[in-house]
């Protein structure tokens, strides 16, 4: 039927079964219907939401581990492979 390529590795992906239930779902929803009769979705690129991850695990970290920014930022470096600044792991702990 001409499904885009991206849309077929999802559901390759994910499987055809939740394919279909996250199509389905997608069509109830009017604002996403485009007047030429396709989608129109629009997504965060995933970064963000690896981004969100981090700050919440870096939150975490201090909160719940009472660890110091400089021991979260050991943890993000040998963990995540992640360098951030100390000043930008204080930022992100003390933005509640």
């Amino acid at each position: 039927m001409g499904m885009h390529p991206c849309w077929q590795k999802v559901a390759a992906e994910i499987g055809m079964d939740a394919f279909l239930a996250m199509w389905r779902i997608l069509d109830k929803e009017e604002q996403w219907h485009h007047i030429k009769g396709s989608l129109e979705i629009r997504l965060r690129h995933y970064s963000s939401y690896e981004k969100f991850q981090r700050n919440l695990y870096i939150k975490q970290l201090s909160e719940k581990g009472h660890l110091s920014p400089k021991e979260i930022h050991y943890r993000l470096c040998e963990g995540l492979c992640e360098k951030l600044e100390l000043a930008h792991i204080k930022r992100i702990i003390n933005n509640k």
